[in-house]
């Protein structure tokens, strides 16, 4: 089963639940799975918001310790559903910034306002999911 929907997570502040909703308002579909990762130690997320200061084109370039002039770094990204975007995103690294960029796939401009979730994962360290037989 597939969706082939831009995705966003949600936070409902008055059920106290996460949501993963499609950006463009369609349904999602019926037995749809999805991979969750909640990091349970020191590692922590942060946000991310595109304006006018970080953009170029259609990347928002992340300025932070954790991946300024570290192209090693792996990086989970997620976007909050703060406003409308009907775009795939990805990750790149700019060698001539020394910085992480998380980028609109199809070339669109990034938006103002935008939020996403940025977790690193620290390089050469292997992140396996428990698994009890």
């Amino acid at each position: 089963m597939t969706d082939n929907h831009p995705t966003s997570v949600f936070y409902d502040g008055t059920s106290g639940y996460w949501s993963i909703v499609n950006n463009d308002g369609a349904a999602m579909p019926a037995f749809i799975a999805f991979n969750i990762f909640i990091p349970s130690d020191s590692r922590s997320p942060f946000t991310i918001v595109s304006s006018g200061l970080n953009i170029a084109g259609n990347t928002v370039y992340i300025n932070d310790q954790r991946t300024h002039h570290h192209p090693e770094a792996a990086l989970l990204v997620t976007q909050i559903k703060t406003a409308v975007s009907n775009h795939n995103i990805g990750v790149k690294y700019d060698p001539v910034q020394a910085e992480w960029g998380i980028m609109n796939e199809d070339g669109a401009a990034m938006a103002n306002g935008m939020e996403f979730n940025v977790l690193v994962l620290t390089p050469n360290k292997v992140y396996l999911p428990l698994i009890k037989h």
